[in-house]
């Protein structure tokens, strides 16, 4: 290679320094479809044991061995593989994290991304122009559900506490999701029972496995239904806590004060609504995280804490308290009594 001739033709380039940039952008977008890709094919969790490749080929069932060879070669290129003595392993700190036996909110967040936001943000030019939303969610619903565990743990503390220091007798999860909150509230009170809800049949029969899981399938049902039709016989009110976890965002804001009004009739005198969301508040993340929800159909913005507190009062709650979850982050909680 003609060190001068690569000089002159880097030089020649306008705007170097938004060129180079565009490349190093162009480095963790390749890794992050790698951890998707190496995630779903199961290559991260069989090197959880150093494998030679004839190993890998004949555990995953590989058929195609050309494509796989170059996925491993970009694993190593992206230093998340290694390969030392014929032997494939483990090195980034993303796919060990991954790999871990706490690692699968994170392979659902680099598989959100991959399925759904980039399906965003390829059909946004067309949308522009009056193209409809997408039905993201229909396929998404349990990666959604299960990448929404990343903020488990400041979520599952604040629940433990509240359910501690509120004593409820019975409780509602409204999009309950994978069940983990129904989990930890159950754990943090021996004598708690409830009921879990979703329209998502497939994320019901997840949540429904964890919570049998755990040994609390007596105290909790967990069922198929729409909380903007009537209860149906399976649930029984009334409730002492109902919760709307990072869920709040699935209805749009003008049927937000008679959700809330209803959820209130189904409260036991002296209970509470607590409803947990990331709110209007941050930087690019949660900027595109709100792009991706007004494009999909059936979601709405982003709420700030403002309007969500009128919306609560008009429903009828006369105090309204609000509660920074995460240090740094717009995740919020509200209870309204």
């Amino acid at each position: 290679m003609s060190v001068v001739r690569s000089l002159r033709a880097a030089l020649a380039v306008r705007r170097i320094p938004a060129v180079l940039g565009m490349w190093r952008d162009f480095r963790p977008f390749v890794r992050l479809h790698f951890l998707a890709a190496a995630f779903e094919c199961g290559l991260l969790r069989s090197l959880r044991t150093p494998s030679t490749r004839e190993e890998l080929v004949q555990t995953l069932a590989v058929r195609r061995p050309e494509l796989f060879d170059a996925l491993l070669d970009l694993g190593v290129s992206l230093g998340e593989l290694s390969l030392r003595d014929g032997r494939y392993a483990l090195r980034g700190g993303r796919s060990k994290l991954i790999a871990s036996d706490a690692g699968d909110p994170f392979a659902a967040l680099a598989q959100e991304w991959v399925r759904y936001d980039n399906a965003v943000f390829r059909d946004l030019p067309p949308r522009l122009q009056g193209g409809p939303l997408g039905d993201y969610l229909g396929p998404t619903a349990t990666i959604v559900a299960r990448s929404s565990r990343i903020l488990e743990p400041f979520i599952a503390a604040f629940i433990r506490e509240l359910v501690t220091r509120r004593r409820p007798r019975r409780l509602l999860d409204v999009g309950c999701g994978s069940g983990a909150y129904l989990i930890h509230a159950g754990l943090a009170d021996g004598d708690l029972t409830g009921t879990g809800l979703d329209i998502q049949p497939a994320v019901v029969a997840q949540a429904r496995a964890n919570v049998s899981s755990r040994g609390l399938a007596e105290r909790f049902d967990v069922i198929v239904a729409d909380v903007r039709a009537p209860p149906s016989s399976t649930i029984r009110l009334p409730f002492d806590l109902i919760t709307l976890i990072n869920n709040v965002y699935y209805f749009a804001p003008d049927e937000r004060p008679g959700l809330f009004a209803r959820l209130r009739s189904w409260l036991t005198p002296g209970g509470a609504l607590v409803v947990v969301a990331a709110t209007r508040d941050g930087g690019a993340t949660i900027r595109a995280f709100d792009l991706v929800l007004r494009s999909t159909e059936g979601c709405s913005p982003l709420p700030d804490r403002g309007a969500l507190s009128q919306q609560l009062h008009a429903a009828g709650f006369s105090e309204v308290r609000w509660e920074r979850l995460a240090l740094g982050q717009p995740l919020d909680a509200v209870v309204a009594t």
